[in-house]
C-alpha cells in the first residue's frame, strides 16, 4: 500500500536484493494493512459493508451467472 511507503514504514531497505522481494516482516505489515482495508466498512448502496462482504457477493452473482449464462454486471465503486 502506498500509505506504507509514504509513511517510510517500507522502504528500500525492505527489500531482499538476493530475490528482489520484501524481507518478511514487511511482508507482514503489507498483509496486514491489506486485511485491514479487506475488513474496513464502506457505504455501498446506503449500506455499512465490508470489501470482503463485496468480494462475497460479487463472486456469487458471477457464478450464478456462469450457471444461468446471463450477464454478469460488475461492482463498480465511485470514488
Amino acid at each position: 500500500m502506498f500509505k506504507l511507503i509514504n509513511t517510510n514504514q517500507i522502504n528500500e531497505t525492505n527489500i531482499d536484493k538476493r530475490n528482489n522481494s520484501l524481507k518478511l516482516e514487511s511482508r507482514k505489515l503489507l498483509a496486514g494493512e491489506i486485511m485491514a482495508k479487506i475488513h474496513s466498512d464502506l457505504t455501498f448502496e446506503n449500506e455499512k459493508v465490508t470489501y470482503a462482504k463485496i468480494i462475497e457477493n460479487q463472486t456469487k452473482k458471477l457464478v450464478k451467472s456462469l450457471l444461468n449464462n446471463t450477464e454478469y454486471n460488475g461492482f463498480y465503486l465511485n470514488w
